[in-house]
């Protein structure tokens, strides 16, 4: 068994659990504890909602390899990796092809690493698998140090995960961890403009999740596992305009219309009528703005590649 190397303790997931929930907006982390890791698959029917895109293919791998020389050693950092099938068809072909590089999957979640290493055990690459939350510093140290050796890096950004984080937080977060000339791949959903009717679009596609009994299920999962009720209230969807990253937000939230008290860790919670709890946040991004919005953060494009009919945009920065 492969082990996993773990930056986050039990208790300090709970005192972020806390606080998530004080302030009302559940971190993402938290859907994939426990048997949340499995109810994401079994609820995301990757033939209708994920973006599908095969990075093994010869437009998506060559925008990755060109950026790599076979005699260097480099290291990829999937940030977010989730139970790395987004990767496991590169990685077999940067394998074939006589690459030279370590993969590090990333993941706040325990039972997501759990699922990783099932899934790689039979590649026979050089891997390791980090426990750690990539927006703290005890990654930002630990990523330095497994990788100060290595000749290139490129952190992998996969399955619109960038999305789900608060814009301004990760990318300065990601300002302090990469290196200068450091690669940053992104793998994003995309808004083909920015006027009204594409939005519509896109939040028509997302309304139907709250009609998913699965997706469902996995939403309310991170609420039923810490004791409240999910008969005291229902599940909601609002679209939010952020014009500085050229981004149309989907926020799912919770809307309590009864009380419910919960105690967790001694510290006891109230949710009252008309409250709300942020679930889940997913973006669509306008290109040209996404990208400079990176340049003002301090990186340049490199390559991108635009697919309008699937709404996927792949995009490879480079810090300045």
């Amino acid at each position: 068994m492969t082990p996993i190397n773990s930056l986050i303790s039990d208790l300090e997931l709970d005192k972020s659990l806390i606080d998530c929930l004080k302030n009302r907006d559940l971190e993402q982390k938290f859907f994939y504890t426990g048997e949340g890791a499995d109810f994401y698959y079994q609820a995301y029917d990757h033939a209708s909602n994920a973006i599908p895109v095969d990075f093994s293919t010869e437009d998506y791998y060559d925008l990755l390899v060109k950026q790599f020389k076979k005699k260097q050693h480099f290291a990829l950092i999937s940030l977010g990796c989730g139970d790395a099938s987004n990767e496991l068809s590169m990685l077999k072909k940067l394998q074939h092809d006589g690459y030279n590089f370590t993969y590090y999957a990333v993941d706040c979640s325990r039972q997501m690493l759990d699922l990783a290493v099932n899934n790689l055990s039979s590649l026979g690459i050089n891997c390791q698998f980090l426990c750690a939350d990539i927006i703290g510093k005890d990654f930002r140290d630990e990523i330095a140090q497994l990788t100060e050796d290595f000749d290139c890096r490129g952190f992998l950004f996969f399955g619109n995960t960038i999305s789900s984080i608060n814009q301004t937080n990760i990318i300065d977060s990601l300002y302090s961890v990469l290196k200068k000339n450091d690669l940053l791949f992104l793998d994003l959903r995309i808004r083909k403009s920015l006027d009204n009717y594409e939005d519509l679009q896109l939040f028509n596609f997302y309304a139907k999740y709250l009609q998913n009994q699965k997706m469902i299920h996995w939403l309310l999962s991170p609420l039923c596992n810490i004791g409240i009720d999910t008969n005291c209230g229902v599940l909601n969807l609002e679209m939010v305009k952020e014009k500085s990253v050229g981004a149309i937000l989907f926020k799912f939230f919770f809307l309590f219309n009864k009380k419910s008290v919960i105690k967790l860790r001694n510290e006891v919670l109230h949710f009252l009528p008309e409250e709300k709890l942020e679930l889940l946040n997913i973006r669509a991004y306008y290109p040209d703005i996404l990208t400079n919005f990176f340049k003002e953060h301090g990186f340049k494009l490199i390559q991108s590649k635009i697919d309008q009919k699937i709404r996927h945009g792949f995009f490879v920065y480079q810090k300045s």
